[in-house]
């Protein structure tokens, strides 16, 4: 399966205006912001080192108009342990996705769960 199927294959499409993405997509509150997440069920790292996923995915956010793409992974290791991973995409400068990471370690609502972050 092509990288921009599998992106397609679970993908939603969220629309916000302001709050703290907004702020960190650096845009007024009544901007609207448009992002998207898609869920894939592989390794993060498997998925990722295909050769084509920069380009594949660059062009994936340009069709559906994003400049912040959220992929999810979920899948089994070879013990049959559960794993999830997250990976933020951006296609512009105006995205901190370091902001980003580091306001979600750091707020009350995942402090609370034990996502293990890393």
């Amino acid at each position: 399966m092509s990288i921009t199927r599998a992106l397609h294959y679970d993908y939603k499409e969220f629309h916000c205006y302001g709050s703290v993405l907004g702020r960190i997509l650096k845009k007024k509150s009544r901007d609207e912001i448009k992002f998207g997440i898609s869920s894939i069920l592989m390794p993060g790292l498997d998925f990722m080192n295909n050769e084509t996923f920069y380009d594949s995915t660059r062009a994936f956010m340009k069709s559906e108009k994003i400049q912040f793409l959220g992929i999810m992974f979920a899948f089994y290791d070879d013990q049959e342990v559960f794993h999830r991973q997250l990976a933020f995409v951006s296609n512009t400068k105006s995205v901190s996705l370091r902001e980003l990471v580091g306001r979600l370690r750091t707020s009350r609502a995942y402090k609370s769960a034990d996502l293990q972050l890393k």
